[in-house]
Parts: structure tokens; sequence; C-alpha cells
């Protein structure tokens, strides 16, 4: 399990290391300001309060080792131990690293500075099926999942020269024609956007579909399984160019599976050389319940507006009704969640109080008893498509048979407006 975040106080650590080093650059050729990767004094800081004597022992021999590899001068035991000379002793840079990460952590905690940490998985063939995303100290998270570290470290490095637009879009709602309750459901969302392309009740030819998937940057599949039937995965593999984010709402559309002893394999992968995101379902779900997490997810990531999600006319649900005995349309499921959810330009604002708003079947139950531990819990404007899914999976009427199937490979992806 890898954790990341970025910490605000990067720059502040860095320039004062570079104040402390400043007396020790006279007469020598060292560099102007000492050079330290980004993401290490990120991992330094995201210590917090778990920082120990040995943390930052560690931290010590790391910047000594760079100050010696810069041409700063570094006391060792054979010369002049004591930093008469002008070079920098161990003892002295110890205290000083101790003395900053306190200060910092006390000066984040006064300033109450938000850091936004995303949790990364890499599991074995015996782990992935499980749900970990839905588990208690992950559930309401942001979390991904990658392959190996090796994919990770290509995900990183891809996500700086790739932009996400929430206008440049293909979808492919219900290419078999036999979920026209669905495709009911989401014709009029995608066509409130003139700039997304598609198909709704058909399916493209293999060439319309490879052709559209690696001109578009999200791809969103409403259908059965993972949309292996309108090209084989192979094809895709093979393709020069994919999506940026490709999100399989299908049955088992995010299910690995192992042949034998071989390492696991399945429809995600197929997608991963391309795309920075993937999103699909471990297991067969119910289809009125996927939808409302599809409608959830797009507008809390902020790819469809409120309005957008929801029907013209006025949809009466009575303040008594029976969730278990409602029978929802599907352009209604939009609105019930606006009753209990607030969905604001990407921003998801839960009830600030128990009960508050009408009970019904989007939200409702055990879902809504969810909805109240994060009742308080105040998000950032841009949410991460990891997030939106850990926030969708709240106005699922299943928790646990649908809400905890999606799952997300790859890293955080933001849009581009």
């Amino acid at each position: 399990m890898i954790v990341a975040g970025e910490q605000p106080a990067r720059g502040e650590f860095v320039r004062r290391l570079n104040e402390f080093l400043a007396p020790h650059r006279k007469g020598t050729q060292a560099p102007r300001d000492l050079e330290l990767p980004a993401l290490m004094v990120d991992a330094w800081l995201a210590l917090g309060r778990t920082v120990t004597d040995a943390d930052v022992e560690d931290v010590t021999y790391f910047v000594l080792g760079e100050c010696l590899r810069q041409g700063y001068p570094v006391a060792t035991a054979g010369g002049a131990a004591n930093g008469t000379d002008g070079s920098i002793t161990f003892d002295s840079l110890m205290l000083f690293l101790a003395k900053t990460f306190k200060s910092l952590l006390a000066k984040s905690t006064s300033e109450s500075i938000a850091v936004q940490d995303h949790t990364v998985l890499i599991l074995d063939k015996y782990a992935h099926p499980f749900p970990w995303e839905s588990t208690g100290s992950l559930a309401g998270k942001s979390v991904s999942r990658v392959f190996s570290l090796a994919m990770l470290t290509d995900l990183l490095a891809a996500q700086r020269k790739r932009v996400v637009h929430k206008e440049s879009v293909y979808y492919c709602i219900n290419p078999g024609g036999d979920l026209s309750a669905t495709q009911d459901r989401f014709e009029e969302i995608v066509r409130a956007n003139a700039t997304w392309r598609g198909t709704a009740g058909s399916a493209p030819s293999q060439t319309q579909f490879l052709s559209h998937v690696s001109s578009s940057d999200i791809f969103l599949f409403i259908g059965h399984n993972g949309g292996e039937q309108l090209c084989p995965p192979k094809r895709i593999l093979s393709h020069s160019y994919g999506p940026a984010v490709a999100l399989l709402l299908g049955c088992s559309s995010g299910k690995l599976s192992a042949p034998g002893e071989f390492d696991p394999i399945g429809t995600p992968m197929y997608y991963a050389p391309h795309s920075l995101c993937v999103v699909g379902n471990l297991w067969d779900v119910t289809d009125r319940d996927i939808d409302r997490f599809t409608v959830a997810m797009l507008a809390s990531w902020g790819l469809i507006s409120c309005e957008s999600a929801l029907p013209t006319g006025d949809v009466a649900v009575p303040e008594s009704s029976d969730t278990k005995d409602t029978a929802i349309a599907g352009q209604e499921v939009a609105r019930n969640m606006a009753a209990d959810v607030s969905f604001t330009q990407g921003r998801h604002v839960l009830p600030l109080k128990a009960g508050q708003g009408r009970r019904t079947d989007a939200v409702g139950g055990e879902s809504r008893r969810i909805a109240r531990t994060y009742a308080s819990t105040s998000l950032p404007d841009a949410v991460d498509l990891s997030k939106a899914v850990a926030q969708a999976r709240l106005v699922c009427k299943l928790r646990y048979l649908n809400g905890a199937a999606p799952v997300v490979y790859g890293i955080p992806v933001y849009l581009t407006h």
C-alpha cells in the first residue's frame, strides 16, 4: 500500500534548509541551492505526527549524502569532525531537521492546511477480488489500484503529459439493445452535452469504436460486461492510443481472472497501457442500483451538471413511501439524489443533519446511515475520479452487493473545464 499526497509545506521546508546551508557555501563550488527530489520531501512531510527520531536520522543521512554529492563541505570522522572549518556536521543538521519538522507540523495544524491524500493498492491475485475500498479504514476515501509499482511510475510520468477535457467524451449505451430502461435513464443526459459523441441502443462497428475511443479523452460504456462484444480487448491493447479515462460500468467489467498459477488478467489490463484511470465492477450488479451510482459518480466528478441529470418535470415522492415497494423510474433517480445529496459544480455535499431531506429510494436505509458518517465533511471543489467513486457508493440501495463493486484502476484524475 502506498499513500501519496501533495504537501503545501514543501517550499517552506526547502527554503529553511537552504538558509541553514547558506553559511557553508562560502568558498566552495557548491550550487546556489541544494536540490532535493520533490517526492522525497513530500514523503518526509507526510509523516506528520508519526515522525520519530529514527525517521529524522534517516532524513539526515539522505540530505547529508546529497550535500556531499552536490559539492557542499561535509565533516568526516577523519577530518574536521566538529565542523570548525565551515563543514556541515551530522549532529547540527539532524538538530536543525528535527526543529524544522516540529515547526512545520505546528504551523500546518494551526492554519488547518488540508492535505488531500490518495491510497494506491498493489494487490496480488489472491487479494484483488476483495473490495478493500469499502472496508472501514478506506471507505469514503480516494483509493485506486495498480498492477505493479512499475505501472504506478509510468502513470505518474504520463499524467504530466495528458489533460482530460470534460467535452471530449465517447459513449456507448446499451449496445445490445436489451437494456431499454437504462438507455432511457442516460439518453437525455448524454444528449444534453452537445460535444459528446456516441451511440445508444445500437453497437458501432469495430473500426468506428477504435476510431472514437482513441480520439476521446473519456470513454463511457453502459451495457453488459466491459464492452468486449464491441471489440476484442487485444485490439484495444495493440492500438497506438486510447482514452485517458475508461468508465466501464457493466457487470464484472473490472473483474480479473487468474488462469491457474499465472497472474490474473481482465479487461482493465487492456486499457491500462493507454489510460490513466479505468473504472469497473468486480462482480455482477443490478441495473437500477448501478445506474444510480453512475449518475452520482459523473455528477460528483463534475462531468455532468446537476441540471442535466434532472428531468424537466417534477416527480412527486411521498414523504412516507416505502423504499422496498416503491419502483422509481430512471429519470426520477437523479431528482431523488438531489433531494438528499447536493451536487454543485463537481462538489458533493451531504446533508448537515441526520434525517434532513426526503427519504427516497436513491439514498435510504443503510446508505443514509453511511451518509451521516460524512455529514460534516467539507470536500474541495475539484474532486478526483477516485473520490467521486467513493462518494457515489452512498446512493446505492444495496450498499455492499452493488455499492462495493465499482473500483478504480490507475491514479487520481481531475477534469479540465
